[in-house]
């Protein structure tokens, strides 16, 4: 089972474009986050933007994609074979997987954040325009 969630570090106020917080992969039982240290803690909303253009890529053919989290020390490394998608991070390697479902992981962490309205961005940001139009790319991949 995939899994992904995101959090914000001030999870009790409104949204803003360069909120810090953290990104975490569930693979069955094995977790990557970038929770436990702040030198991992990312600008949420510009990171998912980052690793859904990155994946979408790899969608289109890329082979390799490093992601790394936007002002983070947090890097995780996605590989398609003719077996599916390796995921790794640090020295370990997750996977194979489909790529289609880490693609619907990770909309459905999206769709778990934005559902409490005080994760949605002020319309007409630059982070809320990057953020919905990466989103939007992403459920037209999948939907297609």
């Amino acid at each position: 089972m995939l899994s992904f969630r995101i959090f914000r570090n001030d999870s009790d106020t409104l949204a803003t474009d360069f909120d810090l917080g953290d990104i975490e992969f569930k693979f069955g039982d094995e977790t990557v986050s970038s929770r436990g240290s702040s030198r991992l803690s990312n600008m949420v909303y510009i990171s998912v933007s980052d690793l859904i253009d990155g994946l979408l890529r790899i969608n289109n053919g890329l082979k390799k994609y490093e992601f790394v989290g936007a002002d983070s020390s947090f890097i995780v490394n996605f590989e398609r074979t003719k077996k599916g998608v390796y995921v790794r991070y640090q020295r370990k390697s997750y996977g194979p997987f489909a790529l289609r479902d880490i693609l619907i992981a990770i909309n459905s962490g999206i769709e778990a954040f934005v559902s409490d309205d005080l994760n949605q961005l002020p319309q007409n940001t630059a982070a809320s325009i990057g953020f919905n139009g990466s989103w939007s790319d992403l459920k037209a991949a999948l939907f297609r």
